[in-house]
């Protein structure tokens, strides 16, 4: 089974200088696309594992340091988004040269995805009904910031509202029914 492969944000949107766009809002987040604590996380604790003394505290301390720094060394951070209190700016490219602006007003729904490959990625539905996938290690930062601004649209608030309402009608018609019966 072959897998899918999310458009880029250049096919999907026009993505244009960053020195181009109307910038209005106060910056809140830059968002990342590693997340370098938890690298320095794992390298303290490749550091205590050699306190334990014994041969496999030596060899997962080596093996936990050295996932870090090769975390921490090689792989290459860029910026995802900042998310600006009337915008996201997501970044097309690594180098973070060309961006696009887009309006919270534009975004219809949005969520967190757990993708296959360990990456998760923020998903966001445009109004011209365009799909956009950033890949991020820093999720958690990303969801909590755009729950203060959008919370009203991220899909699992959206779902929970269907839900209610259908509750709500099944309630209304069971109610109804009822009292048809009690009329007759």
């Amino acid at each position: 089974m072959s897998e899918q492969k999310n458009p880029s944000l250049e096919e999907k949107i026009k993505a244009t200088e960053i020195n181009a766009i109307n910038i209005t809002g106060n910056l809140v987040k830059s968002i990342m696309f590693k997340n370098n604590i938890s690298a320095y996380i794992i390298m303290v604790c490749g550091a205590f594992l050699f306190l334990l003394r014994n041969i496999w505290g030596y060899l997962l301390g080596v093996f936990s340091i050295g996932i870090a720094l090769f975390v921490l060394l090689k792989v290459k951070d860029h910026k995802v988004m900042d998310i600006y209190d009337d915008a996201i700016v997501m970044y097309a490219d690594d180098e973070g040269k060309t961006a696009a602006k887009i309006s919270f007003d534009e975004i219809i729904e949005w969520t967190i995805q757990n993708n296959a490959s360990g990456v998760d990625a923020v998903m966001l539905k445009l109004k011209s009904g365009e799909v956009i996938y950033k890949n991020t290690f820093q999720v958690s930062k990303c969801y909590d910031t755009l729950m203060k601004f959008i919370s009203e649209r991220e899909s699992r608030v959206i779902q929970m509202e269907k839900n209610r309402q259908k509750e709500f009608n099944l309630k209304e018609n069971v109610k109804k029914w009822f009292n048809k019966l009690r009329k007759k």
